[in-house]
């Protein structure tokens, strides 16, 4: 049987430093000559990082769940509101506010309701939009996987058939603008909120967690196997990313632009991931990689709030300092965001406790200091 606290634990602490890995990768670009092997391993490599917290989050959820008992729809909806929505609320104005500080500039209430509805106030802040709905649309899941449960392995083969090719029409071929100015905003941003895109990856990790003895046992056994499809696939992104390099003349951030998670091969890259990660930490680690990964996945949801404001501060103080992004000073940012969010967190998690209102930065209410921050969603799944 898996160990559970460690799988899920380790790989969403991996997962932690691969987000922060692309957005260090992205700023690595505003360098006159970008390494094109760094970015690859901040920007392409750790590709996996988002979608894969969709797997963590309902792995977790439904870990536990019956879905023949009865199901209070209510009491669930409260509860993730409440851990959920409520510190992306807090979050949303923290940054919105800090945006208005830089440019001098305060959003009209009708912009502020798009900023919100689409969670548009900081580039990170769309997972827990993306998160609220896939909660909120509990009920649909629940049927869906009761009718995938009586025939796991055609009904997640067609699923991911199908997954693919709605990313690829969504990435790639779709370019309608509509007139109307409500119908543009929602095919605009429909990567911010639109559930679809993420399918797959979530009912899979809850398909891995109602049939956890059988997950278990082929995670192990099929060992090998997984090895080879993590590598295969791998190998296969990145390929793509330096023959797009190379035969056609792309820079690296179009490169990223199209090999992204939601291209064919990113959604292979993030299932062999998955089920990589998961093989690899049902088996005991050395002590220092096991600290690391549960200290990042204690505070992870801590890590990922507050990060893109960390990095923000950093590069303006680098730009300042006329310092170049070269490949050291890159390495060091990523470095410097990453421990100065383990930081904050250590200060939220001890001070919550005393200061209600600290409390609410990460769940909406204090928090014991034995249990991750908020716990129950996804990122803390």
């Amino acid at each position: 049987m898996i160990k559970r606290n460690n799988a899920i634990q380790y790989t969403r602490g991996l997962a932690m430093l691969g987000v922060i890995g692309i957005h260090v990768g992205a700023y690595s670009l505003d360098s006159p000559h970008p390494n094109i092997h760094l970015f690859a391993a901040l920007d392409i490599f750790t590709r996996f990082s988002v979608p894969i917290f969709f797997f963590l989050s309902s792995f977790g959820l439904f870990l536990n769940h019956d879905l023949e008992k009865p199901f209070s729809y209510t009491t669930f909806i409260k509860k993730r509101f409440r851990v959920v929505l409520l510190p992306y609320l807090i979050w949303s104005i923290i940054y919105l506010a800090n945006n208005a500080l830089l440019t001098n500039s305060i959003s009209s209430p009708l912009t502020l309701i798009e900023t919100l509805f689409f969670g548009l106030a900081s580039y990170h802040l769309y997972f827990l939009v993306i998160l609220l709905w896939f909660y909120i649309l509990m009920p649909i899941w629940r049927i869906i996987l009761r009718f995938i449960l009586k025939a796991p392995l055609p009904a997640l083969t067609m699923l991911l058939i199908l997954q693919i090719a709605f990313n690829y029409y969504s990435s790639y071929s779709l370019h309608w603008q509509p007139n109307n100015y409500l119908a543009n905003l929602f095919v605009r941003y429909r990567l911010n909120y639109l559930v679809l895109h993420y399918l797959f990856i979530f009912l899979f990790g809850a398909i891995c967690a109602l049939r956890l003895a059988d997950f278990s046992s082929f995670i192990k056994k099929g060992r090998s196997m997984i090895t080879a499809f993590f590598l295969a696939s791998l190998t296969a992104l990145l390929f793509n990313y330096y023959w797009l390099l190379a035969s056609r003349g792309l820079t690296p951030a179009e490169a990223a632009g199209i090999v992204h998670q939601l291209s064919p091969i990113g959604v292979i890259y993030t299932l062999a991931t998955s089920l990589f990660l998961f093989s690899l930490f049902c088996q005991p680690q050395h002590k220092l990689t096991s600290t690391i990964l549960e200290t990042l996945g204690h505070y992870s949801f801590a890590v990922y709030l507050v990060h893109p404001l960390i990095l923000a501060y950093l590069t303006k103080f680098i730009a300042t300092n006329n310092f170049s992004l070269n490949v050291p000073v890159v390495i060091a940012i990523f470095m410097a965001t990453a421990t100065f969010s383990l930081f904050f967190g250590t200060l939220v998690e001890r001070f919550s406790q005393r200061f209600y209102l600290v409390g609410l930065l990460l769940t909406g209410a204090k928090q014991s200091p034995k249990t991750s921050p908020n716990q129950d969603i996804a990122i803390s799944a």
